[in-house]
C-alpha cells in the first residue's frame, strides 16, 4: 500500500502502523458485498391477525370482525408483498381492502 508505514520500537514494545485515510474503506455496518448476495429460496408466507367484538348501544347489539393479512412470495431474487384487511359489520356488510402491493428486488451499486 503506497504511503503506508510500520515502525516497531523494541525498547517500548510499541508497533505504530500508519495508513493514509484515503486508503481506508469504511463500509456501513451490515454491508455485504454483492458477490456474496444469494437469491434466497422459493418461499410463500402468510401472516394475519384477527379479532371480533360486540358492541351494545341502547339495548341493541352489533357484532363486528376484523382480519389483517400480510402475504408474500419469494421467487428468485424478487420479493412480492401484499397487505390487506377484511372488515365485517353485522349491519354494514363486509369489505376487503388491499392496502399495499409491491415487488422488491435488490440491485448492486450502479456506480
Amino acid at each position: 500500500m503506497p504511503q503506508a508505514s510500520i515502525a516497531f520500537d523494541s525498547g517500548t514494545q510499541r508497533l505504530d502502523i500508519s495508513v493514509p485515510q484515503c486508503m481506508m474503506q469504511n463500509p456501513p455496518r451490515g454491508y455485504v458485498i454483492p458477490e456474496l448476495w444469494g437469491s434466497g429460496v422459493l418461499a410463500l408466507m402468510l401472516g394475519y391477525n384477527a379479532n371480533t367484538y360486540t358492541t351494545r348501544s341502547n339495548g341493541q347489539y352489533c357484532n363486528s370482525a376484523y382480519a389483517g393479512t400480510n402475504a408474500g412470495l419469494n421467487l428468485g431474487a424478487c420479493y412480492f408483498r401484499h397487505d390487506g384487511n377484511y372488515n365485517r359489520q353485522e349491519k354494514g356488510g363486509s369489505q376487503y381492502q388491499s392496502l399495499n402491493n409491491y415487488v422488491q428486488r435488490d440491485i448492486p451499486t450502479i456506480v
